[in-house]
């Protein structure tokens, strides 16, 4: 963490956190990992979003420190999410959601690259794709949330809870079964957090939906 960020709960009551606050000195920051160095294979980046409406505000962005390019995800003016990919120190959009994201709410995101295919998906659902197969990486770069590299103009203006970064891809099928999984954790009063030091048992509850562990 940079500076300070702003943690609350997702919903009234509920124990799983959503993080916002963010500016040029309020951000995450995460030092070179050579794992997200995607090259030309599949990739993920997931989470939930409560978008921000009236510019254009950038949430994810790895590149060089200082510079443009690379990786970012852009909630646009429009409530649609932008995802930009290159090899170079230039933006290149590569895939903007179809979807539209509304304002307010807890919605989730994905956008993978899967088999030489990029896609947008909002709520476990597709929303749009294309061909791609640009060289993700970049070395020695450095991973900020909620704001970019190479400005602090429009930092994300908006939360974030869940935020997932991977060198693999799902199926459509595991988008939306994590979609579903997850969803529950954003009513208001959920339970997200198990307390005990040990689980000796768990047992589930058809009716309810609930799941008891001791």
């Amino acid at each position: 963490v940079t500076g300070t960020i702003t943690k609350t709960a997702v919903s009234t009551g509920a124990e799983l956190m959503a993080y916002s606050g963010y500016s040029a000195s309020n951000y995450f920051e995460q030092p070179y990992n050579s794992d997200l160095d995607f090259g030309t294979g599949d990739f993920s980046i997931t989470g939930w979003i409560k978008v921000a409406i009236g510019a254009s505000y950038n949430f994810l962005h790895r590149s060089l420190a200082g510079s443009a390019g690379g990786i970012l995800l852009q909630n646009s003016a429009d409530g649609k999410i932008v995802f930009y990919g290159s090899g170079t120190s230039a933006f290149t959009a590569i895939l903007q959601s179809s979807a539209i994201f509304a304002t307010g709410n807890w919605e989730r995101f994905t956008i993978k690259r899967k088999s030489s295919v990029v896609s947008w998906s909002l709520n476990g659902v597709l929303s749009n794709s294309v061909a791609n197969t640009t060289n993700l990486t970049y070395a020695s770069t450095v991973l900020k949330i909620g704001l970019r590299h190479d400005t602090t103009v429009s930092p994300f203006a908006g939360s974030l809870s869940e935020l997932h970064v991977s060198n693999t891809a799902p199926t459509e099928a595991e988008d939306l079964e994590a979609y579903n999984l997850e969803k529950p954790l954003f009513y208001p009063n959920a339970l997200a957090v198990l307390s005990a030091n040990a689980v000796t048992a768990i047992s589930h509850d058809p009716v309810t939906g609930l799941a008891y562990v001791s």
